[in-house]
């Protein structure tokens, strides 16, 4: 193990073994300053308590870190990781320390710096550096199960520092056990799929083994190499106490301990997505991608990745092996399980990785355009059980998961037009619920669900027309009378009774088409007054073919309209200036990629900021077009038609109980929160225009809430005009906007700018996944070499360093460089 006299120092001093280094802990070698440091921290003088925090040294645990403390420099490794428990109360310190001492591969165990923590040692194993971080967590998961509180995962990089402390209760343990691993999920046991291994020790050896603190590994009773994970004892099968799937058992108080790292229950993390047909999955990916002699690994690797991307469980991961193995054979089971697993702990997550707080920070070189869109994420399923149930009855038209997303969106947008009178304060602003949205596939996708939803307000178009109608006949009849009047007063000479001259009634429409003439459009909004108008389309292009013709061009009013801006006309041939001082209007479109590009070119555009987006390719390979049962006859229109009683009588009850919807202080936080983060985060990237998607995303967050909550008033009766928005319906709306949010920035990064041929979809949060890679501290020299390994250039990555700077996302002192936010 390395010691540092300094933490920021980029080379080791010397070499310790764990059992010297604990010696110290307890006989008070850094007494004085760690208790200095307790001091202040109370005093709540943090600046010069950090500064005496900074003078004590530190060791890295993994190896012989001399020439500098990033992987490439290690030699000699232990074995052993170190694990960081902190903000832990007093009682809850005290029960985990006791229970941590009982388990026997936990090596040592001290109180941190701050006094509030633990530091714990663990011999997981010299694993390849490949799969370190899937070890950390398993092993990580176990203590949390024994400790009964989280680790630190920031601590979860190779070559991760630990400071000295003072504890004279310090514990070690005179000979440790490897952490053990389950059967068929040891890393210990893990071969690169491809290529060779650079790493020295990536296991046991000569070299290293005299450095664990006990009997070399493979001198070990039992010890082969097909039983690394049980190295420093006894075959877990051989363990007293043991039990496969519960290996620590015997450990007072932890009967369902399980050192796996995933919950009991794999469905009940909302990380994962579950598995219902492992056969059927393969046997749809096997179609796609041949299993032939020249292919096999790279066909497995891309499996691996695709299992990451799904977000399968881990129980699933191991169940698609053996399935795999069994479907196709030709290769021994040990290859499909070491390429698969290379290839599940080096796939990506894409644009979407740093909305999973504990998701991988691996990266592809470069991202495949069809697998961002089949992975693009979907909306969480929970949120479809708490919906209103007026959307509830709607969904079920749709045939995949990928549908039922788009078909939500449309349904909302809709109604976003269909709730009249309802209002919220946002910046200082009146804002109705009308919002547009656009889902964006490629052909055949099943987009066209959304079409759907465009009969929600056909009751409500209907009664305009029939009011309409009768107006029209009310002001002809009037018109005679008029003319009437007029002969009477010319043989009577006199001038006409003017009060008997009827005034033109307005003629109201709800639903408008997209191929509409700019004047007609003005002409629409006007006369819809407060209650605005909807226009659906399932072709993009429909729109933009009306945005380029000579009696179009208005573009520019519909970004307009989109807050409520006031727009207008004064041309001759309508005798006089027509101005909509609060333009009400909902959007619903669906197209291809390409059709998104020809409406709107480029994110300095404002019009492309201003939709709600959703993409994806939708389900591989054919969906049945049967009923679900005979029993069972579901038509989509006549559905959405009995829907539309429904709206009609929501509008009816709206129109007359005008609505101010308001949110709680702590939603609002939570608004603040998220999107602060969010706009930080993109801040961070190349190109105009990604601050304002945030930002509008932002108003469409309250636009959404709005819907769900003028709804339930409709179905709880309410008559009050201030209805407060119910903290369930603010977290559907938070979870799609999260969701809708990563879709606008991936769908952004193929917008040609000045060109009109769109650009290959890419990785949008560039700049994110390179801080997650660099260490937590580094020099500029270092930070260029990290850059140059990520095949960054150069003047990128000094571009890059000062966003980082700007955003406070790296503090600069003495030469150093240090993380001191995170991005998750």
């Amino acid at each position: 193990m390395t010691v540092f006299t300094r933490i920021f120092h980029t080379q080791g001093d010397s070499l310790v073994e764990l059992s010297a280094w604990i010696e110290n802990v307890r006989n008070g070698q850094w007494k004085n300053e760690v208790e200095n440091y307790r001091r202040l921290m109370a005093e709540g003088k943090k600046q010069e308590a950090a500064s005496v925090k900074e003078q004590l040294p530190a060791l890295v645990p993994a190896g012989n870190c001399l020439r500098g403390r990033y992987p490439k420099c290690l030699t000699n490794r232990t074995g052993y990781a170190m694990f960081d428990m902190d903000k832990m109360p007093p009682d809850v310190l005290r029960n985990a320390f006791a229970r941590l001492k009982e388990i026997p591969w936990v090596a040592a165990c001290h109180v941190t710096v701050s006094g509030t923590g633990l530091r714990i040692f663990v011999c997981i194993g010299v694993v390849h550096p490949d799969v370190y971080r899937r070890a950390y967590e398993i092993v990580a998961h176990a203590l949390e199960q024994v400790a009964g509180h989280p680790c630190d995962m920031q601590c979860k990089d190779l070559c991760r520092l630990t400071l000295a402390s003072y504890d004279p209760e310090a514990y070690l343990a005179p000979e440790p056990l490897t952490f053990p691993y389950e059967e068929g999920n040891n890393p210990l046991l893990y071969q690169p799929a491809t290529g060779t291994d650079s790493s020295e020790d990536y296991r046991f050896n000569g070299r290293n083994a005299g450095n664990l603190g006990g009997p070399a590994p493979g001198n070990m009773p039992g010890y082969t190499p097909q039983n690394a994970g049980n190295a420093s004892g006894p075959a877990p099968g051989n363990t007293p106490g043991y039990a496969p799937g519960n290996p620590a058992a015997y450990a007072s108080g932890n009967a369902g301990f399980r050192p796996f790292g995933i919950p009991e229950d794999p469905n009940d993390d909302c990380r994962y997505v579950p598995l219902r047909d492992p056969e059927a999955f393969l046997a749809n990916f096997f179609r796609k991608n041949k299993f032939q002699e020249g292919q096999r690994h790279n066909v497995l690797l891309r499996l691996g990745r695709n299992i990451r991307w799904r977000r399968f469980n881990p129980y699933d991961f191991e169940r698609l092996k053996h399935s795999a193995f069994r479907m196709m054979g030709q290769l021994p089971y040990s290859e499909y399980c070491s390429a698969m697993d290379w290839g599940y702990n080096h796939a990506d997550l894409g644009p979407w990785v740093h909305m999973d707080p504990n998701g991988p920070s691996t990266e592809r070189k470069e991202s495949d355009e069809d697998d961002l869109m089949s992975h693009a994420p979907l909306f969480p399923e929970w949120i479809y059980d708490k919906l209103p149930p007026l959307i509830r009855r709607g969904i079920i038209a749709a045939r995949s998961g990928r549908q039922r997303d788009m078909l939500l969106m449309s349904i909302l947008t809709n109604l976003s037009g269909c709730v009249p009178l309802v209002r919220t304060l946002y910046a200082h602003r009146l804002y109705s619920p009308h919002f547009f949205f656009a889902a964006v596939a490629p052909a055949g996708s099943g987009k066209g669900v959304v079409a759907l939803s465009a009969l929600l307000g056909s009751k409500i178009h209907r009664e305009m027309e029939e009011n309409n109608r009768r107006e029209r006949k009310e002001y002809e009849q009037k018109m005679l009378e008029w003319e009437a009047e007029q002969k009477r007063a010319f043989r009577e000479k006199r001038k006409p009774d003017i009060s008997l001259k009827p005034e033109e009634p307005r003629w109201h429409v709800l639903n408008v088409p997209p191929n509409t003439s700019k004047s007609q459009l003005m002409t629409d909004l006007y006369n819809s007054g407060e209650i605005g108008i909807i226009c659906n389309t399932t072709e993009i292009d429909s729109f933009t073919a009306a945005l380029g013709t000579d009696y179009g061009k208005h573009a520019s009013e519909l970004r307009m309209i989109y807050h409520h801006e006031a727009v207008g006309q004064n041309y001759k041939i309508d005798g006089h200036p027509i101005l909509i001082q609060r333009p009400r209007m909902a959007i619903c479109m669906a197209g291809t990629l390409q059709q998104l590009v020809n409406f709107v070119s480029s994110k300095e555009d404002g019009m492309y900021s201003r939709l709600a987006l959703l993409t994806g390719k939708g389900e591989s390979g054919w969906i049945s077009a049967a009923p679900d049962s005979d029993d069972e006859w579901i038509d989509g229109d006549e559905l959405f038609e009995n829907l539309a009683d429904d709206v009609l009588q929501a509008y009816h009850f709206l129109l007359n109980s005008p609505t101010s919807v308001h949110f709680t202080r702590e939603q609002w936080k939570i608004h603040n929160k998220l999107f602060g983060h969010m706009m930080r985060n993109v801040s961070l990237e190349d190109g105009e225009g990604n601050e304002a998607i945030v930002g509008r995303h932002g108003l469409l967050t309250m636009r959404i809430a709005m819907v769900l909550t003028a709804l339930r008033k409709w179905e709880a009766g309410w008559n009050m005009k201030d209805v407060t928005c119910s903290d369930e319906d603010f977290s559907i709306t938070i979870e799609l906007v999260k969701v809708l949010l990563e879709h606008s920035l991936s769908l952004s990064t193929i917008l040609p700018g000045t060109e009109r041929k769109r650009s290959q979809m890419t990785c949008f949060h560039r700049v994110l996944e390179c801080y997650k890679k660099l260490p937590e501290s580094f020099t500029y020299m270092e930070y260029l070499t990290a850059t140059a390994a990520m095949d960054i250039s150069r003047s990128t990555a000094k571009r890059w360093l000062k966003k980082m700077l700007k955003q406070n996302l790296v503090a600069y002192d003495n030469g150093i460089y240090r993380k001191v936010h995170s991005t998750e």
